[in-house]
C-alpha cells in the first residue's frame, strides 16, 4: 500500500494580555480648565464638538445584605500577572500513513492564566489538509456518520476505520464536555468555507496552570492521492476578567 507523507502546521496566533490597575481619579481637561473627580462610577465616552479628554473607570463599592457581600470595582482585582499559552510544538508531522490505518499525533497546550478569572481557546483552520500547491484535499472527518456524525460544533464517536478524514480530540480539564473520551472527535472550523471559529477549550474559574492534550487524527482511503498535504491551525487564547 502507498504511504503518504502529510505535514500539518500549527501556528499559535496570539494571546491577549489584559492589565487592570485601580484608578484613583478621573481627569478631564481642555486648554482653559481641568476637572478632577476622586471617585466615579461612569463609563468612558466623549462629548460632541469638544476636545475634552477623559480617563474613566469604576470606583470601589460594597453591596451587603444578610448572607452575602458583593464587592465591585478595580480595587478588588488581584495584582496583575501575565496570561500565557505555551505550545511546545508548532509543526505536527503526520507521516507514513497507511490507508484505513488511523494515525494520531498529540500535542499539549499549557495555560497560565495569571490574573485572569478564566479563559477560552478558539480554533480554526485555513482549509482542509490539501496538496501543497494543488487542490486535492483530505476531507474533514464526519466521524462514524449517521447518528454519530460530528462537525465543527459538536464531537461524536470516531472509531470506524472505514470512515476517512482529519479531525481532533481534546483531553483535559479545559476540554469541552462533548469530548466524552479519547474516541470522540470534531472537525476544525474551516475558514475557506466561511465557517465561524469555534471555542474548543474553556475554563472558568481557571486554576494556576492547566494543561490540555490535543490529539490530531487522520485516516485515508486506498485511493487518496500520494502527495504532500498541509494546512494551518490557528489557536487564539482569550482570557476573561
Amino acid at each position: 500500500m502507498n504511504q503518504l507523507e502529510k505535514i500539518l502546521s500549527l501556528f499559535f496566533l496570539s494571546a491577549f494580555f489584559f492589565y487592570f490597575s485601580p484608578p484613583v481619579q478621573a481627569k478631564m481637561k481642555s486648554g482653559q480648565y481641568q476637572l478632577k473627580i476622586k471617585e466615579f462610577e461612569v463609563v468612558s465616552g466623549s462629548l460632541p464638538d469638544s476636545d475634552l479628554l477623559d480617563i474613566l473607570g469604576m470606583s470601589t463599592s460594597n453591596y451587603q445584605s444578610q448572607g452575602y457581600l458583593v464587592k465591585a470595582g478595580f480595587d478588588y482585582r488581584q495584582p496583575s500577572a501575565p496570561f500565557s499559552l505555551t505550545i511546545p510544538q508548532t509543526t505536527i508531522e503526520l507521516d507514513k500513513i497507511k490507508p484505513e490505518t488511523p494515525l494520531i499525533r498529540s500535542n499539549s497546550l499549557t495555560v497560565s492564566p495569571g490574573s485572569a478569572d478564566g479563559y477560552q481557546i478558539i480554533a480554526w483552520q485555513d482549509h482542509p489538509l490539501q496538496v501543497i500547491g494543488g487542490t486535492t484535499q483530505i476531507p474533514d472527518t464526519t466521524c462514524n456518520g449517521e447518528i454519530e456524525t460530528c462537525d465543527q460544533t459538536a464531537a461524536a464517536l470516531w472509531d470506524d476505520n472505514t470512515k476517512h478524514g482529519f479531525g481532533f480530540n481534546l483531553q483535559g480539564e479545559g476540554a469541552l464536555k462533548d469530548f466524552i473520551n479519547e474516541n470522540y472527535y470534531r472537525q476544525f472550523a474551516d475558514q475557506s468555507t466561511n465557517e465561524q471559529a469555534k471555542t474548543i477549550i474553556q475554563s472558568n474559574p481557571a486554576p494556576e496552570e492547566e494543561q490540555t492534550t490535543i490529539n490530531y487524527k487522520i485516516n485515508i482511503s486506498g485511493i487518496q492521492a500520494d502527495s504532500n498535504y498541509d494546512n494551518i491551525i490557528t489557536l487564539l487564547a482569550v482570557p476573561s476578567y
